[in-house]
């Protein structure tokens, strides 16, 4: 009785191991096919994009940089108001700073992007209290605020 138990146990380990065996090989194809296929994703990609994938910065953190060493004021207010509003919560009193020292030069100039759809973009927080109260009044009431992105809007008007 012991030697048949032996035997079957023999046997089922010579299966195990053939199972093993293929297991590996179908691992080995599996690896190799990965490495070609990020091989070619890598090889097509815009180079200039390339630090994204190892970089560790957020988009939170990237919308703030973008928003803190940018120059050009349409850079730094689409980083501000054409992405999530909670990005700028650790920078909010700067922006509301800037903001509120270009408004009216904003204002004066009437650049293409500064319109209306762009300013309902912007959270009443950082509006300068005395230019929300003029919107409020042209809205007879309380501004309406628009919940569609200035991207979004543009890529339907197209």
């Amino acid at each position: 009785m012991a030697l048949v138990i032996l035997d079957a146990m023999e046997v089922e380990e010579e299966e195990n191991m053939m199972e093993r065996g293929k297991l590996v090989i179908a691992l080995a194809i599996l690896v190799a096919c990965w490495g070609l296929c990020m091989t070619g994703f890598f090889s097509v990609i815009k180079r200039e994009y390339l630090w994204t994938f190892f970089a560790t910065e957020t988009a939170a953190d990237f919308c703030r940089n973008t928003f803190l060493l940018s120059k050009d004021p349409f850079v730094k207010l689409m980083s501000a108001f054409d992405n999530q509003v909670e990005f700028m919560e650790p920078i909010k009193d700067q922006v509301k700073l800037y903001l509120r020292e270009r408004w009216d030069e904003l204002e004066e100039s009437k650049p293409e992007w500064w319109n209306a759809g762009f300013i309902s973009q912007i959270p009443d927080f950082y509006i300068p209290r005395d230019k929300l109260s003029q919107l409020n009044e042209a809205a007879g009431g309380k501004r309406r605020r628009s919940s569609i992105s200035v991207r979004a809007r543009s890529v339907m008007r197209q």
